[in-house]
């Protein structure tokens, strides 16, 4: 597949009201981008098109009720095709074994995530901005 990444935001959230919150904050800050969110990994897996571009970044909970984030992230940049789609894994826990082992997996980035919802606009502002702004991705697949 060749061309430009898409605006989607995958968010792979089991709890609606987190997934609600960071669409909300999402609209606030990045008004161009789309916000797409899975309840389980399994959807997401089903969802893959491997046609369609890749997206701008996905955003996974730490824990799911089908997967760990080091599963999702092993399976996006090692077997989905998107070997260059970053994956950000978001926890309510600065767990530093945790947060090893999603690196050492392969994650982009850990994100705690902020108690209050104007500082969850300012770190998914900052997210967004990051990896449609400030870095540059390549849009090809292998």
């Amino acid at each position: 597949m060749t061309g430009p990444r898409s605006r989607e935001v995958v968010l792979l959230e089991d709890s609606a009201d987190d997934a609600e919150m960071f669409a909300e904050a999402a609209n606030r800050v990045a008004t161009d981008v789309r916000v797409v969110r899975f309840a389980t990994a399994s959807a997401m897996y089903e969802s893959f098109d491997p046609g369609a571009a890749p997206p701008l970044l996905v955003v996974t909970d730490a824990r799911l009720p089908d997967a760990s984030a080091v599963d999702v992230i092993e399976r996006v940049i090692g077997r989905s095709g998107m070997p260059w789609t970053p994956v950000v894994v978001m926890s309510g826990l600065a767990d530093p074994s945790l947060i090893a082992e999603c690196y050492t997996a392969g994650a982009s980035g850990f994100l705690v995530k902020p108690a209050g919802f104007g500082e969850l606009c300012d770190a998914v502002g900052t997210l967004i901005s990051y990896w449609s702004a400030t870095v540059t991705l390549p849009d090809d697949r292998p």
